[in-house]
């Protein structure tokens, strides 16, 4: 189940947190499928390129998609930060921080993804990380299990 937890937060940072039930996955399929540049591939994100590393630099779609890894807790957490290709230059990078639990047999994936530019942009990927990142990645998953 896909579904958003919270809207933005006006008074301290514009974000978008989500969260998603994962009933056949184990934590560590869904952390590879975010952290493994083949994995990523399959599902939707490639090209792509992952070094999975603290300060590791990662890319998806070819790059239009980019940042550097600031924390990696195998198979529970994960946090990078995040910049688009057309980004003014001005706009400084956003971070996502993922966790990923186990909750009554279900691995249930949590993203924040805050510190979004503008408003315009909060509100795209309000619709983006589900159409393009959330949805391909729990077909994905369920698929292979």
């Amino acid at each position: 189940m896909l579904r958003t937890i919270a809207k933005a937060s006006h008074e301290v940072s514009l974000r978008v947190e989500y969260q998603l039930t994962l009933r056949y996955s184990s934590p560590i399929k869904v952390f590879r499928a975010l952290t493994d540049s083949n994995e990523i591939n399959k599902w939707g994100g490639g090209p792509s390129r992952v070094q999975a590393r603290v300060h590791g630099d990662y890319s998806l779609w070819d790059g239009d998609i980019y940042g550097s890894i600031r924390e990696i807790n195998e198979p529970s957490c994960l946090i990078h930060t995040f910049r688009e290709k057309t980004w003014e230059s001005s706009y400084i990078d956003s971070i996502v921080t993922w966790h990923i639990d186990t909750v009554d047999k279900a691995t249930i994936l949590s993203l924040e993804h805050r510190d979004i530019p503008t408003r315009k942009l909060r509100e795209t990927f309000a619709e983006g990380w589900n159409e393009y990142f959330l949805g391909p990645l729990k077909a994905y998953l369920e698929l292979k299990s």
